[in-house]
């Protein structure tokens, strides 16, 4: 039976049909450089082998690396992989999630088909007293996302994984002892044409308008809590070791592909950050492997009493079809009806501890704005494959 809304759990992981399998990697390193130097590793296409960089294929202007560059390889497939007697291995996709300089860190999220997601983090530290010395700590965490995921995640799996980040360990001295001559980065292939919309919404209310505190504003930002503010909201919980929303937390929902894409298909989120002291949320959502999206969420106060709630949405095309997608006329404006619906919802509870129900004329509206955008997209190609011929009879199209 194909997943859906009636059997998804609600944030209850004992009602859960296939209770997903994780792993967590740890490989530390020792290079006799100083973090500048070895960090310079992270500003081309990370999770690459330097005699590998050639297979990889950047969706970006250039092939240095940045927040939001996916790119594709199979050496970590490989890895998970090896325990199957499959030659044909999913190719792996990655997606650039942190990178700062300031505080050496690099983060990743990686997704095999519908099977297996998970996050690579790299951080450097320099040693004490030894200036001239970093300590790399890299982190694979790696979760199935169904049953099929669940039969990877065997023994020989995360053995390959742990062998695949020793050989990232030693790859990453290796660019530290002999650095790319002035620093470029090493030839890749050229940047495919990679659309991109990105769309944000601010707001600022006042704490006395409102019955619920800061942090109490903040915690709606969770799957469990938007139960109780989101109409029509279900979700199923992946993972998540506290129950709610947290970094690593994965949840899948039916809510936003439908409304943004107009296609039927669950988003699946994948928590980046959930910082609570400072108010910031960020996720990266996936709908099928041709669209990729970065979500943030950030709660601030600006003066006492005041706040600014601001949502950011970036969608990214991975191949063709994705970027069909983000070309649909109306596409950008549906992003902002997102936001927008999230803003409405978000500080009708804050106000009245109530639900938000969107009106019936509005919801007629977005229907017809799915039919459209769905007509849209389906009648020309289907006006392409079958044409009348000259004398009244169908031919297809070459």
């Amino acid at each position: 039976m194909k997943l859906g809304p009636r059997n998804w759990n609600n944030g209850d992981l004992s009602r859960s049909r296939h209770p997903a399998r994780r792993f967590e990697l740890e490989h530390q390193v020792l290079v006799n450089h100083a973090p500048d130097q070895v960090f310079a590793w992270c500003r081309w296409v990370p999770g690459a082998m330097p005699d590998e960089a050639s297979g990889l294929i950047p969706y970006h202007p250039s092939s240095a690396n940045a927040e939001g560059i996916t790119w594709n390889d199979t050496a970590l497939s490989e890895a998970l992989f090896a325990q199957t007697a499959r030659t044909d291995h999913h190719t792996v996709r990655w997606i650039t999630t942190l990178l700062d300089p300031q505080s050496w860190r690099l983060h990743a999220l990686f997704t095999v088909a519908d099977l297996l997601i998970g996050m690579l983090a790299v951080e450097m530290t320099p040693v004490q007293a030894q200036a001239d010395k970093t300590r790399i700590t890299i982190r694979l965490t790696c979760t199935a996302l169904c049953q099929r995921g669940n039969r990877i995640m065997g023994q020989k799996a995360e053995e390959g994984s742990a062998r695949w980040l020793q050989q990232l360990g030693d790859a990453i001295r290796q660019f530290a002892d002999q650095p790319l001559p002035g620093g470029t980065s090493p030839d890749v292939i050229p940047a495919r044409n990679c659309r991109q919309e990105h769309v944000s919404h601010t707001v600022e209310v006042n704490e006395k308008d409102l019955v619920f505190s800061r942090e109490a504003a903040f915690a709606m930002a969770c799957p469990v809590a938007e139960l109780d503010w989101i109409e029509d909201w279900s979700f199923d919980l992946v993972y998540s070791a506290s129950g709610r929303n947290e970094e690593h937390c994965i949840f899948k929902e039916a809510l936003s592909a439908p409304l943004v894409q107009c296609r039927r298909g669950h988003t699946i989120w994948y928590t980046t950050r959930f910082v609570p002291s400072t108010g910031h949320f960020d996720a990266v959502l996936l709908t099928g492997s041709d669209l990729r999206a970065l979500f943030r969420f950030a709660i601030s106060e600006l003066a006492e009493g005041r706040w600014r709630l601001r949502w950011d949405l970036t969608c990214l095309g991975i191949d063709d079809r994705g970027n069909s997608i983000i070309a649909q006329p109306g596409f950008r404006k549906r992003m902002a009806q997102m936001l927008q619906f999230l803003e409405r919802s978000a500080l009708h509870y804050l106000r009245s501890g109530t639900m938000y129900r969107v009106p019936l004329k509005q919801k007629a509206g977005l229907v017809f704005s799915r039919v459209h955008a769905a007509l849209t997209r389906h009648i020309p190609g289907l006006l392409a494959r079958k044409r009348p011929a000259p004398h009244g009879k169908l031919i297809q199209a070459d």
